[in-house]
């Protein structure tokens, strides 16, 4: 009997993998080994205690370890713990750190190492000249930290995008430099100018496994870089300063968000492995280990700690033949029988075939005993601590009103929908990301849409799909209600409130919602994108005491911020997703703001959607995708194994497949999964992450969905 799920392997194999079990000869084991104990001016958790001495223990055989914690576990004081410790055991009172993070988690990582490490001396690099100072020659009499922000680390550019200008069919477009072809993405999507300078890009190569096929069979692209060295940036990058300068000055390199830094080409990805190469061992911190595609643990492992894969035979150019060892590879074999093209009906003529090869989510689990088992510690929230509050989720469905259903559905979706069947079908993808952006939008903002549709490939004129209707806005929509009724129940709790909606550029649903909530006599602010990262955390202090709700994107507060004070001056503890979008990276770490150690109220998060819309398809897929990585949680991370649930590639192309094919969704019954075995209010789930956890673990398998 050959497994074609988790179950059955499990099955299959359970007993051996249990025999397998026992071979292993742990370095630490919390049930038996007492932790190590850092002197350190707060305390730290029994758990974080023994994650911090396992990985320092771990650093003593390998040159880096990854801590892979769940958000709110304290994973800056756990690798201030492994440095500490790992310093101890090698009989090191004093040494030097550098701290490489997000640019908002600069001042909370010199805040805390000085309320945590007894003596430290911390520092803040900001430019390269912060480091001319420093004598590589000497040694360090105290601990001292250096703290940089990941946007510091890689300096100036140091490259300008390459491209040319050209008009095509009387429409200005940006051209490859070698080929002359339009330059779009891997989805037939044109990539912008500012794109480009922004990243590098390059002509997609006819080598790469993930470019797609054009409309007559070949992949689109040369290959060409879209950017060159610009020889008028001369300034050093920190990170390159200290690999070239400062080689083995500092003892530790901690890498905070180490998943942000996974790609293969990115300035800020370079930094992490300059920096990595110049010090004598790397940590890397992360709740978010896997991204779902073989090759982002590639990138990661190479540039931190690479022995285990080149023993392997796998080195930086082996990008294809690491997908096929531990990714999911898709091909595409296209026959076009000439003969029936040109009228005939001979069989035995063979028409001419076409192979492709795409990199699809999907991770094999093989990498795991071979290249991460000896170099990860996992720790979880509900692990950490018993006396966490209660976490609620509630999924809330809303019904359009009638003029909303009538112009979603006949005006919009279904004019959509059969020019989305019709090119995707062809392998065309251009309509996609117009179609989901404007399905899941319009019911939130049924006003401005304008004209929508595509570009033609050839011709380069604009096809028109559908004209959405403008609705009046003085009228107030049910999800709009919903959301009021939401807040002010909250707000007569004396409960302040977050609202998360993902619509906050052109179509301004922020706005909307914090003109509406006024109108109610409720004080609110909008935490714009315009704050930036760095002062993000000083803003929120200052701003949030004075306030009852509070409107942003959830990717503005996604990582490193509490949506409560310790202090007692401002606590977030409801948190309302009025627009998730479909990313569920972003809506998993959003949702875990407020639910943390240290709050001492009840969380709430609710997530609003309406039925019969692609919002409710979105709910519905993320509910799946979320039931089947909690399955595992404390293995690997949640977000990175939601791509391996099995869908057809993408997020974009599960909506789209279910759109087309008219999939029926309970999103109720599909979140339900995940806070099954909860009491009390049976309309408002209630349970513990450990609940959770433990349920997943026992009744759910990654491919039950």
């Amino acid at each position: 009997m050959i497994a074609t799920n988790l179950d059955q392997y499990l099955t299959l194999y359970g007993e051996h993998l249990g025999k397998a079990g026992n071979t292993l000869d742990p370095l630490h084991v919390p049930s038996t080994d007492t932790p190590h104990d850092p002197s350190f001016m707060r305390p730290m958790f029994d758990p974080q205690a023994h994650a911090a001495t396992a990985a320092a223990k771990q650093l003593q055989n390998d040159s880096a370890c990854l801590l892979v914690a769940e958000c709110g576990t304290g994973k800056t004081i756990m690798a201030q713990g492994v440095a500490q410790l790992h310093a101890q055991l090698s009989g090191n009172s004093a040494y030097r750190a550098i701290v490489m993070c997000p640019p908002q988690l600069v001042g909370k990582w010199i805040r805390e190492l000085e309320e945590t490490i007894p003596g430290v001396v911390t520092h803040e690099i900001r430019t390269v000249r912060d480091l001319l100072r420093l004598d590589r020659h000497s040694k360090p009499a105290v601990p001292e930290w250096f703290v940089m922000s990941e946007q510091t680390a890689k300096g100036d550019v140091g490259w300008k995008a390459a491209y040319n200008r050209g008009v095509v069919n009387l429409h200005k477009a940006w051209l490859c430099p070698k080929c002359g072809r339009p330059i779009v993405d891997n989805k037939g999507i044109t990539v912008s100018a500012k794109a480009m300078q922004e990243r590098q890009h390059w002509c997609v190569d006819v080598d790469s496994p993930s470019a797609d096929p054009d409309f007559d069979g070949n992949k689109k692209g040369c290959g060409e870089p879209l950017w060159q060295w610009d020889r008028k940036t001369r300034k050093w990058a920190p990170a390159t300063f200290i690999h070239k300068k400062l080689k083995g000055y500092f003892d530790y390199a901690i890498f905070d968000e180490v998943h942000e830094e996974k790609s293969p080409t990115s300035a800020r990805a370079n930094a992490l492995g300059t920096l990595a190469a110049a010090c004598r061992k790397s940590i890397g911190l992360t709740g978010t280990l896997i991204g779902g595609y073989a090759w982002h643990l590639r990138t990661l492992l190479l540039r931190l700690s690479p022995t285990s894969l080149v023993q392997e035979g796998f080195d930086w150019a082996n990008v294809t033949a690491f997908n096929v060892e531990y990714g999911r590879i898709e091909t595409r074999i296209t026959t076009k029988d000439e003969s029936i093209l040109n009228g005939e009906r001979n069989r035995r003529t063979r028409g001419k075939q076409t192979k492709t090869q795409s990199v699809r989510p999907g991770i094999m689990p093989t990498i795991f005993g071979r290249h991460l088992i000896d170099k990860c510690v996992f720790l979880s929230l509900d692990e950490l601590a018993d006396n966490l509050p209660v976490f609620e989720e509630r999924v809330v469905p809303v019904k359009m009103d009638s003029r909303l259903a009538e112009a979603y559905a006949n005006k919009v979706e279904v004019p959509l929908r059969a020019a989305v069947a019709e090119m995707v079908q062809r392998g065309d993808r251009r309509l996609l990301a117009a179609m989901l952006q404007t399905l899941i939008g319009y019911p939130d903002m049924p006003h401005g849409w304008g004209t929508v549709g595509y570009r033609d490939r050839e011709s380069g004129f604009f096809i028109p799909v559908c004209d959405p209707p403008d609705l009046d806005l003085s009228i107030t929509r049910n999800k709009e209600r919903e959301l009021i009724d939401l807040v002010l129940s909250e707000y007569r709790q004396g409960r302040q409130v977050w609202v998360y909606t993902t619509m906050t550029g052109e179509r301004d649903v922020a706005d909307r919602l914090d003109q509406l909530l006024k109108a109610e006599g409720l004080r609110s602010k909008i935490l714009r994108s315009s704050v930036s990262t760095r002062s993000r955390e000083e803003w929120i202090n200052r701003n949030a005491p004075d306030v009852d709700v509070m409107i942003s994107h959830p990717q503005l507060v996604q990582t490193g911020l509490d949506l409560f004070d310790k202090h007692g001056r401002h606590n977030f503890p409801t948190l309302i997703f009025y627009s998730t979008g479909y990313n569920l990276f972003t809506l998993r770490q959003a949702a875990r703001r407020a639910w943390r150690i240290g709050q001492q109220e009840a969380c709430r998060v609710y997530y609003l959607y309406y039925e019969n819309t692609m919002q409710a398809r979105a709910m519905s897929l993320m509910g799946q995708k979320l039931t089947a990585s909690e399955a595992i949680e404390g293995k690997f991370s949640a977000e990175g194994l939601a791509a391996m649930g099995g869908d057809e590639g993408s997020m974009e192309m599960a909506l789209a497949k279910s759109l087309i094919n008219k999939i029926t969704c309970d999103a109720q019954r599909d979140w339900r999964k995940v806070t099954q075995g909860v009491v009390g209010n049976p309309k408002l789930g209630r349970c513990s992450a450990g609940t959770v956890n433990r349920l997943n673990r026992r009744q759910f398998s990654l491919f039950d969905c």
